[in-house]
């Protein structure tokens, strides 16, 4: 249930065993109030969050021999400098966690982070504390999956623990992370568009993965976040990205040693060229698009209404393959250049053997036919062929198609053809729809 070493040896903080030097606690405060600086000049709203570690919270599983020992390090170490400091735009919400694990299980059993819950609390008081009243959870809907947790893998667990978790109503939004063409955490970028947040708004979020846990809550109310994991300020992406809010984090433990922001460096610029780092189109299309917000509008206008374009209920936002091509001068029309065009749609809401339909209603300027392929299982790449689609017959003018998607092992990954021949189109709308 809790991580008892690791590289910050956390326990021997919480127990006192072990403080932070003077320079980490000096550090954290010179950062702190840097930064708000530097974003009060830009008329940007800036908090710091300190994400109170699972034993603080959770005392009561802990070992008896330990459990009146374990403290909090921030408590210890920082809250008083930080309050004689008279900096305020930092948050330690320990006694929210507290106060609400008796109605919720704040933390996952089997992980050192919080459970969709515990994050929807904390996003909900972060909004707060910037002055929004906002509540995530009215955004999102419950369903219980299986959870074994970092730390159930650390330990070689395999149990059939399930957990709450919350998704957005509609599964319209998307997410591009680099992780997987990275080695480790570190240089890890997200980007995350939502065209059904309640805001039009953007967050520049840079800490761990207990912030980046809490972008799904998050993207409920800014439409646009830029995710960084870093734990020094990234001044280069503020003036690139043009957030109306920065937010920096960090997990408790990572207190233990706190680096001055000015011995950091640019992790956008440390990525570029690195023969071992090659991220897909679409990731470098978006993160593109959302570092020419200020300076290049038109880039990110172009990227954005193809993205709300193809943004549609259970199916994320699509990416357009071969023979077609998006017109957002044309009221957000779609032109089939050729005989096979293609609208990719990686990240669905699909999980194997449940039962879907696909509705859509689209508006062609000729007949001809539309085909649905469904991905292989177990696979996370492309892999479409003939033998998993179906096609149905498109007439010039309206249509209203619905493609039967029966109970089956199929991976996540569907591939809409909307026509096979050239023409105009307009989607009208398009789900997928749970039987």
């Amino acid at each position: 249930m809790f991580l008892w070493h690791g590289g910050q040896k956390q326990f021997d903080y919480l127990m006192g065993q072990s403080k932070p030097e003077i320079s980490s606690v000096e550090n954290f405060i010179a950062n702190l109030k840097q930064r708000k600086k530097f974003c009060d000049t830009r008329q940007i709203s800036y908090l710091h969050v300190v994400y109170p570690s699972k034993p603080v919270i959770m005392t009561e599983f802990t070992p008896d021999n330990i459990r009146d020992r374990v403290k909090s390090l921030y408590l210890s170490c920082y809250a008083d400098k930080v309050k004689s400091s008279q900096f305020v735009n930092v948050i330690y919400p320990r006694m929210l966690l507290l106060e609400q694990k008796s109605k919720h299980a704040v933390f996952k059993r089997c992980d050192t982070h919080m459970s969709d819950i515990g994050n929807v609390i904390i996003s909900r008081e972060i909004l707060r504390c910037i002055g929004y009243q906002h509540d995530p959870l009215s955004f999102l809907v419950e369903e219980s999956r299986p959870a074994n947790g970092d730390l159930a893998s650390m330990a070689n667990i395999v149990g059939d623990t399930t957990e709450i978790c919350l998704f957005t109503k509609y599964k319209s939004e998307t997410m591009w992370d680099n992780r997987v063409f990275l080695k480790g955490n570190t240089d890890n970028v997200v980007i995350m568009f939502n065209p059904r947040s309640a805001t039009k708004m953007r967050l520049l979020a840079l800490g761990d993965s207990f912030l980046k846990d809490s972008l799904k809550p998050l993207s409920t109310f800014y439409r646009d976040i830029l995710f960084v994991r870093s734990d020094t300020f990234q001044p280069d992406l503020v003036d690139l990205f043009g957030p109306d809010t920065v937010l920096t984090s960090n997990a408790e433990r990572y207190l233990s040693k706190v680096n001055r922001d000015d011995d950091s460096e640019s992790i956008v610029t440390r990525l570029y060229g690195r023969k071992d780092y090659v991220p897909t189109e679409s990731f470098v299309a978006a993160l593109r698009a959302q570092l020419s917000y200020l300076y290049y509008p038109n880039r990110y206008h172009i990227w954005s209404s193809q993205a709300e374009a193809l943004a549609f209920t259970g199916l994320g936002i699509g990416e357009l393959g071969g023979d077609i091509i998006f017109q957002p001068t044309n009221g957000g029309t779609f032109e089939a250049t050729g005989r096979d065009p293609q609208m990719l749609f990686p990240k669905t809401a699909i999980e194997p053997h449940r039962h879907y339909r696909l509705k859509v209603s689209m508006q062609c300027s000729v007949p001809g036919r539309a085909q649905l392929f469904e991905s292989e299982p177990s696979t996370n790449k492309p892999n479409f062929s003939e033998t998993r689609s179906q096609t149905l017959e498109v007439n010039e003018g309206i249509n209203s198609l619905e493609f039967d998607l029966p109970p089956t092992a199929r991976g996540r990954q569907l591939r809409f053809d909307p026509i096979n021949r050239a023409g105009q189109l307009r989607i009208l709308s398009m789900e997928l729809v749970a039987v």
